[in-house]
């Protein structure tokens, strides 16, 4: 649609179009590159960079996922080139230095994130993840601990929360992290209608904390939407 309105010239209309795109498909470099394209014909430079760098880090992050390290990072550095400031490229790239073996160049780019933008729970949750594999328990437990805080139903936090508690032998507490990340996956489910498969996250998450009462109550809940009403009740 967006490129349909560049072609009729409506450049305003194709701008909406392309964030539009950019919102619904975050991860696609094309979303963020026709952005650019269309933030360019409006004058609109600095926009026009940011987009582009969003663009290549999406590249990166594609390459990263086939373990190409030196395509990884050439797009990273590109995207970096066009917006400085973009934190989760510092991140990206980190876990390339990694992965490559260049220890203290990926804490100095992951450290570089974190003071650009603390609040990202991505940033926070990448560096604890790093943290965890250095075997660094108590550092990767207060990084996934924020990274929770800022997006509660993140869930890869949760589940690396609770890796990191049990290597502490914190067993109580890993499980109730685990009983979490259950839970809030049922609630995914039954968002999208997926009620016997919620149902089965609920149950998993009440044999892990039978503490908590909304465990089981959502199991009830589940019985009630299938109008098994004994069940529910009970």
């Amino acid at each position: 649609l967006g490129k349909t309105y560049l072609q009729l010239g409506l450049i305003t209309k194709a701008t909406r179009a392309f964030k539009r795109a950019a919102q619904v498909q975050p991860l696609m470099p094309d979303a963020f590159e026709n952005l650019s394209a269309s933030y360019q014909m409006e004058g609109k430079m600095e926009l026009a960079r940011k987009a582009l760098a969003k663009s290549q880090l999406n590249r990166a992050r594609i390459f990263f996922s086939f373990d190409s390290l030196r395509a990884a990072e050439k797009y990273c550095r590109q995207a970096l080139q066009l917006d400085p400031n973009l934190a989760d490229a510092f991140s990206l790239l980190g876990r390339v230095y990694e992965k490559r073996g260049r220890q203290q160049s990926a804490m100095i780019a992951f450290k570089k994130a974190l003071k650009l933008n603390s609040a990202n729970a991505q940033v926070q949750l990448a560096y604890g993840e790093y943290l965890f594999r250095q075997k660094k328990w108590v550092q990767a437990i207060k990084h996934f601990n924020r990274a929770i805080t800022l997006q509660p139903t993140l869930l890869s936090a949760r589940q690396s929360l609770a890796d990191a508690l049990a290597k502490m032998k914190k067993e109580t507490a890993a499980r109730r992290e685990r009983a979490k990340v259950h839970f809030l996956s049922g609630q995914n489910l039954e968002y999208a209608g997926r009620w016997d498969a919620a149902m089965e996250e609920y149950i998993k998450a009440a044999a892990l904390d039978s503490n908590n009462a909304d465990y089981i109550a959502s199991q009830g809940l589940i019985d009630a939407k299938k109008h098994l009403d004994h069940e529910a009740e009970q």
